[in-house]
């Protein structure tokens, strides 16, 4: 746990005593009352942290289950394991009685509410006001930030600015999505000017200039696409991305497994990670619980308590993984190429070529965590924003605006070169003379040799031979976690055939870098790298949605699926099978309805 960690689980077990939330579904005397709170700084500094622990509850971050990350981000990167699963958000049969899409509304209007009531008390304490605007700041900014997520996945909502005061203040009427968007936008434009630059912190727990330019530059992008289609924003894109990319305090980690493991290990690594969520290991009560759960329901199967153990209720979709070029350093990470031995770490079964749909998320790997004894819950924090992605969303409003441009080009091939490791990762292993003697009993030794560096988060270069009739004629590669600087040798040697030479083949620039086309063309290649780059980080949905392309796509994959898959696998059609245009957004909750009568129902639940 790193020190931001203790502070903030400090501060929690105060707030779990003097700070309450209120919602809607609770009886009105529970209803926060300020005349003793918010009195000094430290209450005020408390307060806040009150509004950033609503990222972290089980439906939105934490990558639990039924999570804004896991069974809401239903789309083409990863299928729920139970075939026999029937109603849940994650094949999209579920209605307006569903407790986890009522859970989200709850939690993000709880966030809303904490943020208002910081806002409205903020100048109470005799403080520095400098500190002071800080939080203000912080608060204004996280509350346009809950706004965005409600706007995001339920269409028109009622746009709250002020603290619940009475029973009556629930009486909300729905705003059009493009007046909350405005809101959202202008609020953040505010809070850009009020909190620090992130060289401030040595972590990135914290709301940020870079954080609060990277989400203006994406509240952009979706007040540009669909259903709002507003002028002008692809240019506000552009312009807050380039903010964050001309700003001289970020770049890319040269190692993208690496990214991930920070994460995991509580390593800071602000060039690239912007904002992330904090978790603990242990939660601190029922209200503010910060328990982590990436790796958990959406990693790999493992028993063995010693390395943490992780029941997934997910695995991955062939059609992300044939998104991938071979020697694309991203995919052996996102997606685990092997299961545990038995089910239990540290042993490992590398999958066969084939054998995708079996594959689990590998992308936050709890053979990683550095925590001793590792339980049901880990630390591991969720990446809200990442530099990739600010380049990728400066690459789509460039094309949007101009088309191909070398901007846009430069853009995304920064992201492309390192997913490459600039040349340097393998793409395959070319048997130029199979030799003769060979037997699967021989001995046979392949000696990869070249000046060489490291993948910190993959297994090192291994190759299997396959033989047929006496001779090499392929060598398969298990693992690729060597990168050369180089073209290097092969050298094969048995101890009963001989004369086998193979070659290695590294990544070209063909693999590697985008090269100018029509924008059309531009577009279909910034969508699927955006997959690629930001496969299980909740993206995918919600830029489906924006696209305009969510149930089009959907029902592509399912057809895809039940072409490619395996019979025991099909059921990795579900989500695209049931998907229709009213999951556009989710249902506003029932009992929304039941106290709120201003409050109306999304079209067709």
């Amino acid at each position: 746990m790193s020190i931001m960690k203790t502070k903030l689980y400090c501060i929690l077990l105060l707030l779990c005593t003097v700070f309450h939330s209120c919602s809607l579904d609770r009886d009105p005397e529970d209803f926060i009352s300020t005349t003793h709170y918010y009195n000094t700084e430290e209450e005020l500094s408390s307060a806040l942290v009150g509004v950033y622990n609503v990222l972290g509850e089980r439906f939105l971050f934490s990558a639990a289950g039924k999570s804004l990350v896991t069974d809401f981000d239903a789309a083409d990167e990863m299928y729920l394991t139970n075939s026999n699963a029937v109603n849940s958000t994650a094949i999209y049969s579920y209605s307006a009685t569903d407790e986890n899409s009522n859970s989200v509304w709850g939690a993000l209007y709880r966030g809303v509410e904490r943020a208002n009531l910081v806002l409205v008390n903020a100048d109470k304490p005799d403080m520095d006001e400098d500190k002071r605007e800080i939080i203000k700041g912080e608060a204004k900014f996280l509350r346009a930030f809950y706004h965005f997520i409600l706007v995001q996945n339920f269409g028109d909502i009622p746009l709250r600015t002020e603290p619940t005061a009475s029973v009556s203040d629930v009486f909300n009427e729905r705003v059009p999505a493009s007046e909350v968007y405005e809101f959202i936008y202008n609020e953040m434009v505010e809070a850009e000017g009020m909190v620090p630059e992130i060289t401030a912190y040595d972590h990135a727990g914290r709301v940020t200039r870079s954080a609060v330019q990277g989400m203006l530059a994406r509240v952009s992008l979706f007040m540009a696409g669909y259903p709002n289609n507003i002028e002008g924003k692809y240019e506000d894109a552009l312009h807050w991305a380039e903010e964050v990319i001309n700003g001289g305090y970020h770049e890319l980690n040269p190692d993208y497994s690496q990214v991930f493991i920070n994460l995991i290990q509580d390593k800071y690594d602000t060039r690239e990670s912007i904002w992330e969520v904090e978790f603990f290991t242990t939660g601190s009560g029922e209200i503010y619980n910060n328990r982590g759960f990436l790796g958990i329901q959406n990693g790999i199967l493992n028993r063995e308590t010693s390395y943490g153990v992780a029941n997934p209720a997910h695995r991955i979709h062939a059609f992300l993984y044939d998104k991938y070029n071979d020697a694309d350093m991203r995919r052996d990470w996102a997606i685990a190429p092997y299961s545990y031995a038995n089910n239990r770490a540290p042993d490992k079964n590398y999958a066969q070529e084939d054998a995708i749909y079996s594959r689990y998320i590998g992308k936050y790997r709890r053979e990683f965590e550095q925590i001793q004894n590792p339980g049901n819950w880990n630390g591991t924090n969720f990446p809200l924003l990442r530099y990739a992605d600010v380049l990728l969303m400066a690459a789509e409003a460039e094309n949007e605006i101009n088309g191909p441009t070398s901007k846009a080009l430069d853009y995304i091939n920064q992201v492309r070169r390192r997913a490459f490791a600039d040349g340097k990762s393998v793409k395959d292993i070319v048997v130029t003379d199979g030799g003769s003697g060979y037997t699967n009993n021989s001995n046979i030794s392949i000696e990869v040799q070249g000046s060489a560096s490291y993948s910190a988060g993959q297994d090192t270069l291994s190759l299997q031979p396959v033989i047929n009739g006496g001779a090499i004629t392929d060598i398969r590669i298990v693992s690729r976690g060597t990168m050369y600087d180089a073209q290097p040798s092969v050298t094969i040697t048995s101890d009963t055939g001989e004369g086998a030479q193979a070659e290695i083949v590294l990544a070209s620039d063909s693999d590697m870098l985008v090269t100018a086309g029509s924008k059309e063309e531009f577009r279909r290649i910034i969508r699927e790298e955006r997959s690629r780059e930001l496969a299980f980080e909740g993206c995918r949905r919600l830029d489906l949605i924006r696209w305009g392309i969510l149930v089009e796509h959907m029902k592509e994959l399912a057809e895809y699926v039940e072409q490619t898959a395996p019979n025991n696998f099909q059921h990795a059609a579900k989500a695209g099978n049931n998907v229709e245009e009213k999951h556009i957004y989710m249902p506003i909750p029932n009992w929304e309805l039941s106290v709120n009568h201003n409050m109306t129902q999304n079209p067709g639940w």
